[in-house]
């Protein structure tokens, strides 16, 4: 498989099972610091009540800004990969919600800023699959 002329292979399979949890919003991170796409199948329709994945557009290209936070957040945090919304002010407008119906393939880099969302109404499954740089 290739992206861009780039082959990349499976790294890692998951099914992942949420049941209505009622849970906060999960914290803005990011995967990894090298080339890696994530790709969703979704087993069922996801809404922006389901739960969905929250992606901020753009950010796999901050590789400065994740490295100063790497470095002097983990100092004053100890906190890696993390980031609080107010770290993010000037890129929270990016924000859109990876949501469709069953049987819908969603692939990001997993160096851009995401996040899981809260669940309002409905469980949600999917597969999830790490493709990295052959």
């Amino acid at each position: 498989m290739g992206f861009y002329g780039i082959p990349f292979e499976s790294q890692l399979l998951i099914y992942q099972f949420d049941s209505l949890t009622g849970a906060t919003d999960g914290d803005w991170h990011f995967d990894t610091f090298y080339p890696e796409m994530k790709a969703l199948l979704l087993l069922q329709d996801v809404d922006e009540r389901s739960g969905p994945t929250a992606y901020l557009r753009g950010t796999h290209r901050l590789h400065a800004f994740r490295l100063r936070h790497e470095f002097f957040g983990y100092r004053k945090h100890r906190k890696l990969r993390f980031f609080s919304p107010a770290d993010l002010s000037p890129w929270l407008e990016r924000e859109v919600f990876l949501c469709g119906q069953a049987g819908t393939l969603i692939i990001f880099d997993g160096r851009g800023l995401h996040r899981p969302t809260a669940q309002q109404g409905s469980p949600r499954s999917f597969l999830m699959n790490y493709l990295v740089r052959a």
